[in-house]
């Protein structure tokens, strides 16, 4: 009677040694996965976000809103963006202004969003309790010129829970960086495996904003390997210290060692890009 039971045993052994074996495969196939996508170092830099509506520099605006609850903060927290931007003033009354912003708030509660069993398995980003209703906000923004003739329209999406929690300040933000030409900024992302320890180097000292000391070792690097990322990082340097001709020059030639690479070929239509926007700024902000 043992010998069936020792089988048993053994036969048991053996499953677990085979389980434990995937398990080890495919925990080994993960993190390489893992390692893959993780590698490499993140640079940021500037670029420029001419006006989507432009009403121009330095002209009066008045900021006027259809009915609604929330209509006054709304209001409010965009003349007073509008305010401290400097880019423009502000009119009491559309008789004095130059243009008229008008916003039509139009906020509803979410009756699909009734049952308790929907917010349970709902998954968004914003914190809420089981006892909150949720509430959508639909925004159009119509500016005009004091001749009647339409500069622009824009509309916004949100919500939030409970009628206290009125999204203002996150609406007004992004309706004034659409009528305000400011800076924003892109990343670019340096590989930088194991395998390269000196590109790691260069693209550290960046990050941490030693932009000359990072060119230096990048130059070194690529004197010594020729690696089409190294002249990638030398392209985002000299785009980071606004030599865009000399970055365009790198770019083309990280593009020529690696043919077929997306984001070399990305950088460089970005090149004319940046400068369109540029000119495009500059006409706004009378520069």
């Amino acid at each position: 009677m043992l010998l069936p039971s020792c089988v048993l045993y053994s036969n048991h052994t053996v499953s677990e040694t085979i389980l434990m074996k995937c398990f080890s495969s495919i925990l080994s196939v993960v993190l390489s996965v893992f390692l893959l996508v993780s590698c490499g170092t993140d640079l940021y830099l500037d670029q420029p976000v001419p006006a989507k509506i432009n009403m121009g520099h330095g002209s009066k605006v008045c900021v006027t809103s259809s009915f609604s609850r929330y209509s006054p903060e709304l209001v409010s927290q965009v003349e007073k963006r509008l305010i401290n931007s400097g880019f423009y003033t502000v009119a009491n009354s559309p008789a004095w202004a130059d243009s008229v912003l008008h916003l039509d708030l139009d906020v509803y509660r979410d009756r699909t969003y009734d049952s308790d069993d929907h917010r349970d398995n709902k998954k968004d980003k914003k914190h809420h309790s089981s006892s909150s209703d949720r509430y959508n906000v639909h925004l159009t923004c119509r500016a005009v010129w004091r001749d009647g003739s339409v500069l622009g329209v824009k509309t916004y999406s949100d919500y939030f829970y409970g009628k206290e929690n009125f999204p203002a300040s996150s609406l007004a933000r992004e309706i004034t960086d659409d009528l305000i030409p400011h800076m924003g900024s892109y990343s670019v992302n340096i590989d930088t495996s194991s395998e390269k320890p000196l590109l790691e180097q260069a693209a550290n000292a960046c990050k941490a904003g030693n932009w000359s000391q990072g060119e230096s070792i990048a130059l070194q690097y690529v004197s010594q390997t020729n690696d089409p990322e190294g002249y990638f990082l030398l392209g985002v340097i000299a785009r980071k210290s606004g030599n865009e001709s000399k970055a365009d020059n790198y770019f083309r030639q990280a593009a020529s060692l690696a043919p077929g690479t997306s984001k070399y070929a990305r950088e460089l239509e970005r090149g004319n890009e940046l400068r369109n926007r540029r000119q495009m700024m500059d006409a706004q902000t009378g520069e």
